[in-house]
């Protein structure tokens, strides 16, 4: 049907079907107007190319099912994108505030970013990131209104909202991203956590009243168990699964005995450990419990249960887990948990569980029997809330159901809707026989624990466990606490039980069938800096990972060395899938990692994200966190090939992925790959240009000396270096400089030039631009880098001396006195002046260096012939490259090939990438970089090279001129003298490697 004939026909209808006495229902409203409407905006409303149930495009709630749950439900590819709530037209939607209601509360709890109210006559688009409330207005969030008067003409509007064509390119994501940055968004998992938290608080004020003797850890324990209690009960509820009664029925004087009653039953009912320990409730106030239940139901609660799914109950869990109750001089507080100082938390976007799943299972699971599915062994060893666990499960639920609809479909029961599902008793088998889970978060295992008993009860409801008891399984041999980096081979048995308990060590015993080998370790390990391992680990355990793990090498990341525990719980022929930084691939501390993946042929597949965004972060100060991002796909029979792809559209590459459309990942030997940074090329194109530029190179290190910038761990405030605006009078001899309100006489000659870009017109420069400096540097170092003593200081630069004691405070380093905050393990008590690290101090004197930005979007190796110092400072610093003594190639020579387009296409394929076009060139980067090899005995090769250093210095004697105050036509004039040498420098080097511009 066209939709000027549905616009035709509800006209023509409209009066019968606006009066109420004419009982025109909503079921016919969807099978006559929204129904053909949505298939007019390509949605497969009756899904007409049979896709299995958990890919459809909509999937409608059944007419006749009263249920609490939206009408519609629109996904692309298995992902859900928005709720449709209908009415039929004698509801005014426009004033119907409970239906407004309902529809917001629907998109808010699955943290859609829209959500859909029509009776045909109206279509209203509300905003989901807004939490209702009882005191809205009709307004309140309202994005879009249509009448159905205006679909025609607005038509081309309402596609680029609302289409299937348009939903599946992110066009909601794209239109309404912004709806999360302002200040009335309230996401779900924010609002809820706050919700339980004043929980937390009331409860335990109530219990630590009646009872201080109680630990932090015991009261931590039974109040989270409770929360879940309550949380469950409600889910239940609203899921129309079996209760003795439900939680609102309780509310009365009597409260505690009917709850007391409700969770009793429960636990008869469902078994499993959840509806442990219900006397906490005699420690909960009534008036606690009242307030705790009421903020369960409308008014006060906007949360649409029916629909929480357990993904987003774990992420709300996720941030639950970073804080703890805790007793502060007899007071109750919720403080950050010691591993989670510092630490934002992050939840993997379920979309990307969801392939990345897919992925690791398809080949288990394609053409296997539900008893070989079921022998499956699949483990998440940092599990946290179960995230990837829950996934796991609904897919091996998926796929045992087709299995038994195609080969015994008298295995499986008929749900309410008709429709052939597993049975509970299959359903806890799977999970009993494949799922396993591993944190050392007592906590977190509890959650995951119930998070997987709630997708266990999807799809169940009173009729289908009707006189059943202990339906539900105990997992406490499934998942586990413990640490799973360290068992007591490796820490011993006979330590301190604190340090144990601290520790946790893990010995791998799921004793229900001895599984200490998987098919499949998949998740998000953690992702913790040596320097936060140091902070928050016992120093044993640090120990422990830097002598056991050979990944634990320089700066280490803890991802590198849960890459390598996951390795060693493998079956012969199994799998590990995680997505983790992409840095690993490039940094010299990821050396050791890069070489045990490359050495035992592990590498099946890797994604690279580049720059892409995946994460957004768990608060409102962090939701630009920025994680660089890759999955990492090894298998222990790997072939002598990986799979390579980089992604720079991420709902493109979901599509593509999903649809089966295409393969953009390319070919990789693994042969090329080994302990230096990966150069991952993305087509035979460019791998052959790769190999053809590589021939004909020297790595740069052949030819020059590359070596970081200073670093002298006394920066936040600045001491050693000052700026020309805080000189006040300048000598011969002196700079008087103006620090911590008082005049200070420096001497000029153990003052250094100091190159540290801090405005935006210093910044952003390139290898050719005129470099000045404003900055100077305090050098109480030798020619030969030794520090001088404090004698030599005091007769020979008193001044400097009196500045640096009167800032020995900030200065003085903690290994020489316990007040003190800079690390400089060299240090002594008579030499705490020294810079934090005191390496190639002597690069820098009497020697013409390029300064290479570490983090730039464009080539910048600037020479410098004044012996500027360098700062270093990871990729905000600088480091440096230097011709190599008896080296042919001149200084001026390695800027030009550095600074070449070309070199700068290699750099995108061999940096780790940041936003915006930048990548990071460090020193382990700069090492490799493919300098194009002259032949000095060959005329037409040296007649190059010599052009190519004549045009460089020709171009720093117009910067000469360039630098001094110029006339407007002058200046031009040199400027374009300037782009054309080094354009004739560019077309050198092209000719150099016999390359064309147009092969990159």
């Amino acid at each position: 049907m066209e939709l000027e004939q549905l616009v035709r026909n509800f006209k023509k209808n409209y009066l019968f079907m606006k009066d109420n006495k004419k009982k025109y229902n909503e079921h016919s409203t969807r099978v006559e107007y929204i129904d053909p409407f949505f298939q007019l905006l390509g949605w497969d409303v009756s899904n007409t190319n049979g896709k299995q149930p958990s890919l459809r495009d909509v999937i409608p709630e059944s007419y006749t099912t009263a249920t609490l749950r939206p009408d519609y439900k629109f996904s692309v590819n298995g992902i859900s994108k928005f709720f449709l709530e209908a009415k039929k037209p004698s509801v005014n939607i426009t004033t119907d505030l409970n239906a407004i209601f309902q529809t917001r509360s629907y998109g808010w709890s699955k943290k859609h970013y829209i959500s859909v109210l029509t009776n045909f006559e109206y279509l209203l688009i509300f905003d989901a990131t807004v939490a209702p409330t009882v005191s809205d207005n009709e307004k309140t969030g309202l994005l879009k209104v249509y009448h159905y008067e205006e679909y025609i003409s607005k038509w081309d509007e309402i596609k680029e909202l609302l289409s299937y064509e348009n939903v599946r390119n992110g066009n909601i994501e794209n239109e309404f991203s912004h709806l999360i940055e302002q200040a009335s968004a309230s996401p779900i998992d924010e609002h809820f956590l706050h919700l339980i938290n004043s929980w937390r608080i009331s409860i335990a004020n109530d219990i630590y009243a009646k009872d201080k003797s109680l630990s932090e850890t015991y009261l931590n324990e039974i109040i989270q168990r409770f929360i879940n209690q309550m949380i469950f009960l409600r889910i239940c509820e609203d899921k129309n699964l079996p209760l003795y009664h439900s939680l609102e029925g309780s509310l009365d004087k009597n409260v505690k005995s009917k709850l007391m009653d409700i969770i009793k039953d429960a636990d008869k009912k469902y078994n499993s450990g959840i509806f442990e320990d219900s006397e906490i409730l005699e420690l909960i106030e009534g008036d606690t419990l009242t307030e705790i239940i009421k903020s369960l139901y409308y008014p006060v609660s906007p949360y649409a249960f029916s629909i929480l799914e357990p993904n987003i109950l774990g992420e709300i869990y996720e941030l639950f887990l970073t804080e703890k109750i805790t007793i502060k001089e007899n007071s109750i507080c919720l403080t950050k948990k010691h591993s989670s100082i510092n630490r934002d938390i992050v939840t993997t976007p379920y979309e990307i569980v969801k392939l990345m799943v897919d992925k690791a299972l398809s080949p288990y699971c394609e053409n296997k029997s539900a008893e070989e599915i079921l022998n499956l062994k699949i483990a998440d060893i940092s599990c946290g809330s179960g995230i990837f666990l829950i996934e796991v499960f609904d897919y091996l639920l998926i796929k045992v159901q087709q299995w038994y609809i195609e080969h015994n479909p008298n295995q499986l029961v008929e749900a309410a809707n008709g429709e052939k599902v597993l049975s509970i008793d299959l359903k806890i088998n799977v999970l009993n026989e494949c799922i396993y889970g591993i944190d050392i978060d007592a906590y977190a295992v509890e959650v995951s624990k119930f998070s997987l008993m709630l997708k266990l009860l999807d799809g169940e409801d009173v009729h289908s466990l009707e006189n059943r008891n202990y339906i539900l399984p105990v997992l406490d041999e499934n998942i586990k606490v413990g640490n799973a980096l360290i068992d007591s081979d490796m820490y011993g048995t006979d330590e301190e039980m604190e340090k144990r308990l601290n520790i946790y060590p893990f010995d791998w015993n799921f004793s229900n069938s001895d599984v200490e080998e998987f098919d499949l370790i998949i998740g998000n390990p953690p992702y913790v800096t040596t320097e936060d391992m140091k902070g928050q680990l016992l120093k044993e355990e640090y120990e422990l990972y830097k002598s056991y793990y050979s990944s634990a090498y320089k700066q280490f990341d803890k991802y590198f060395i849960f890459i390598e525990r996951a390795i060693e719980h493998l079956k012969e022929d199994g799998s590990l899938v995680y997505i983790i930084p992409n840095k690993f691939t490039k940094i010299e501390s990821g050396k050791k990692l890069r070489e045990l993946i490359t050495n035992k042929k592990l590498l099946k597949e890797y994604i690279d994200f580049g720059s892409l965004q995946l994460f957004r972060g768990t608060s409102k100060n962090t939701k630009h966190l920025t994680t660089y991002s890759s999955i990492i796909h090894l298998k222990k029979d790997s072939e002598s090939h990986f799979n390579y792809e980089k992604v720079s559209n991420k709902q493109n590459w979901l599509n593509e992925y999903f649809e089966k459309v295409i393969d953009n990942s390319y070919k990789i030997a693994l042969d090329s790959l080994g302990e230096k940074p990966w150069v991952l090329p993305t087509s035979e194109s460019e791998q052959v240009l790769l190999e053809k530029i590589l021939k004909k190179s020297l790595a740069l290190n052949e030819v020059a000396d590359i070596f970081n910038g200073i670093q002298t761990s006394a920066e936040r405030p600045p001491v050693y270096w000052f700026a020309d605006n805080e000189i006040v009078k300048e000598t011969p001899t002196h700079y008087s400089i103006s620090k911590m309100d008082k005049i200070f006489e420096i001497e000029k000659n153990i003052v250094r030039p100091f190159y540290k870009p801090t405005k935006k017109s210093e910044k952003n420069l390139g290898s050719y631009d005129v470099v000045e400096t404003n900055k100077h540097m305090i050098f109480p170092y030798d020619i030969s880098g030794k520090i001088y003593s404090q004698e030599k200081m005091q007769s020979d630069f008193n001044g400097t001396w009196e500045y640096l004691e009167s800032n020995y405070e900030k200065l003085v380093p903690k290994q020489v006195s316990p007040n003190g905050k800079r690390d400089v393990p060299h240090a002594t008590s008579e030499s705490w002046y020294h810079y934090g690290r005191i390496q190639a101090l002597t690069r820098f004197i009497d020697r013409p260096k390029l300064i290479v930005g570490v983090l730039s979007s464009k080539p910048f190796y600037y020479l410098d012939n004044e012996d500027m110092l360098i700062a270093s400072g990871g990729t905000a610093g600088y480091c440096a490259i230097s011709q190599k003594e008896n080296s042919d190639y001149a200084i001026e020579f390695l800027q030009a090939v550095l600074s070449h387009p070309l070199i700068e296409w290699v750099i995108s394929m061999t940096a780790s990438e940041f936003d915006n076009g930048f990548y990071a060139r460090g020193t382990a980067l700069l090492r490799n970089l493919p300098i194009v090899k002259i032949d000095f005995e060959n005329k037409d090769d040296l007649e190059k090279y010599t052009n190519i250093v004549n045009l460089s210095r020709e171009i720093y004697t117009l910067n000469n001129k360039l630098s001094n105050k110029l006339d407007s036509k002058t200046k031009k004039i040199l400027e374009g003298d300037k782009f054309s040498k080094i354009k004739k420098i560019q077309a050198i080097v092209w000719k150099l490697y016999e390359v064309t511009e147009d092969e990159i």
